[in-house]
């Protein structure tokens, strides 16, 4: 009877660790791979995709929040869970955008972006 009940005990603690995911879990880690700096610039009109690589989160991906003046509408971010487009439309600025982890919603990234007036003419004729 004592061998049954430790069995049963045995079997207990392998299906919880099994479901906890066990020791072995690691956090989760997000990574801009073309901006390792976090820091990028672009003139107003254009637009930037940012890139996420996240280990440690089965796929999950990120969601993707902008803040700061050159965030301001009409400025847009298109995303997925693993890349975001920002488009600088609005006024310039810094904008911080920012990658929050689905999986470990703790765990996020921010790359700043400064959005810059473009001051080349454009030239449309001459004379």
């Amino acid at each position: 009877m004592k061998g049954t009940a430790w069995w049963f005990s045995m079997c207990l603690i392998f299906v919880a660790a099994a479901i906890l995911g066990g020791c072995g879990t690691s956090a989760v880690t997000l990574t801009f791979p073309d901006f390792p700096g976090g820091v990028a610039v672009i003139d107003l009109g254009e637009s930037l995709t940012i890139n996420v690589t996240a280990a440690n989160d089965g796929g999950m991906g990120v969601t993707w929040k902008c803040a700061g003046e050159a965030c301001a509408p009409p400025a847009r971010l298109i995303s997925t869970a693993t890349s975001v487009t920002f488009a600088a439309k609005g006024i310039t600025g810094l904008a911080t955008i920012t990658a929050t982890s689905i999986k470990q919603p703790t765990i996020t990234k921010s790359i700043r972006v400064t959005v810059n007036l473009n001051d080349v003419p454009v030239l449309c004729g001459s004379r």
